[in-house]
């Protein structure tokens, strides 16, 4: 019961966080996280270092919050309630699909941002599926062998073309 109360205070939370109401629509939620997102995606402009990293930090900041709203049983009920409206009143609204740029840690679960390197819970590095076949297969090990092998072909067909001119 507990954590029952704690996850709606998270989310209450995360509400009045981001500006919005819980009585709010999902459209008008989705909307006011898009405009913040665009807010502080406009600070990634600038020169100050200090400016970009505190935009970064808050874009993650929002899109957890953005995330924790979204996925809370408050919002499930509201978005399957406006989908039955919208099917009901027009046979082909105009659906909007809300991608989120958020993806869930290897190590911890916790939800990160695409675009980041490391984890900011964990510190675990995340790796691009390029970064992933980097590691496993691009190893100085295995480029050895690929060397090794193509001279000892590239002197195998010398000899046999060499054997084959006398």
């Amino acid at each position: 019961m507990y954590a029952q109360n704690e996850e709606v205070l998270d989310t209450s939370l995360c509400y009045m966080a981001l500006g919005v109401s819980i009585s709010d629509s999902p459209q008008r939620i989705a909307e006011t996280y898009e405009r913040l997102v665009r807010k502080y995606k406009a600070e990634f402009n600038s020169l100050d270092p200090n400016i970009k990293e505190s935009a970064r930090e808050q874009l993650e900041i929002i899109e957890r919050m953005y995330h924790t709203i979204t996925v809370s049983v408050s919002y499930a009920s509201k978005a399957k309630d406006q989908m039955k409206e919208g099917s009901a009143t027009s046979k082909a609204p105009a659906e909007r699909r809300i991608t989120s740029n958020l993806t869930n840690c290897p190590s911890c679960s916790a939800p990160v941002s695409r675009s980041a390197h490391t984890c900011p819970f964990c510190k675990a590095a995340l790796l691009t599926p390029w970064k992933k076949f980097q590691r496993k297969y691009l190893t100085v090990t295995n480029l050895l062998r690929f060397l090794i092998a193509t001279v000892s072909i590239s002197l195998v067909a010398a000899l046999v073309q060499n054997n084959f001119m006398r």
